[in-house]
């Protein structure tokens, strides 16, 4: 039975795409997984959770702010940040269906 689905707007194609790439980094999945469970983290626990220096955390949170996938707010002297694309906790659940040892397979040959 084929599904009909509503065309994808041309926007929301170029936002996914950019989202996809975005996420498409392992600190930056790990980033979003880590505040799934937290609901909210200041970049230093977030920094010790992906053992990773300081500015390279930054750098991930900066980006995926800019694309607006996390929120930040500013208290007690420090910068906390949340997810502010819900549905990023659905690609997640996605991945988790997913096989890791599963393969590309060469569908030329």
């Amino acid at each position: 039975m084929e599904r009909l689905k509503e065309k994808l707007a041309p926007q929301l194609i170029d936002f996914a795409a950019d989202m996809l790439k975005c996420v498409g980094h392992p600190a930056r999945l790990r980033i979003v997984e880590f505040l799934e469970s937290n609901g909210e983290a200041p970049v230093n626990q977030i920094q010790e959770e992906l053992d990773l220096p300081q500015p390279v955390v930054s750098q991930h949170l900066t980006k995926m702010k800019a694309l607006g996938l996390l929120r930040a707010r500013r208290a007690q002297g420090m910068v906390f940040y949340s997810v502010a694309l819900p549905q990023l906790f659905k690609l997640l659940d996605c991945i988790r269906g997913c096989d890791p040892n599963m393969q590309f397979r060469n569908l030329a040959g």
